[in-house]
């Protein structure tokens, strides 16, 4: 039985265990997003190794605009799911309660990850 099922009201079933499974669903949706870049890198290699003309124009068009969707959903999932709270503060954690001391504090990362 899990930890989190007999009490969640802990510090680890309140905040690293959202960021677990979020992070998990950051992983799988970026594993698809490097499906969509290794097959325009190989639409791409086989135009340069065989010299020919691209065979579907439309395709090394489109994936590359579906990697970036893709990207930017998991992102926004990561974002929901974790349930974190952004704040642009210090983290000082003085005058935090002990069960919430462990708390991430995020400053520019959610940020720089959008630019």
């Amino acid at each position: 039985m899990d930890i989190c099922d007999l009490n969640d009201d802990t510090t680890l079933c309140k905040t690293f265990e959202p960021l677990m499974d979020s992070g998990r669903l950051y992983l799988q949706v970026e594993i698809v997003n490097l499906f969509f870049l290794f097959q325009l890198a190989a639409f791409l290699g086989h135009v340069l190794i065989s010299g020919r003309d691209m065979s579907h124009p439309v395709l090394n068009v489109a994936f590359p605009h579906l990697a970036w969707i893709v990207h930017l959903v998991a992102i926004v999932s990561w974002i929901q799911l974790s349930e974190v709270k952004f704040e642009m503060d210090d983290c000082n954690n003085d005058d935090t309660a002990s069960d919430e001391a462990y708390d991430v504090c995020i400053k520019i990362g959610p940020v720089l990850s959008l630019v």
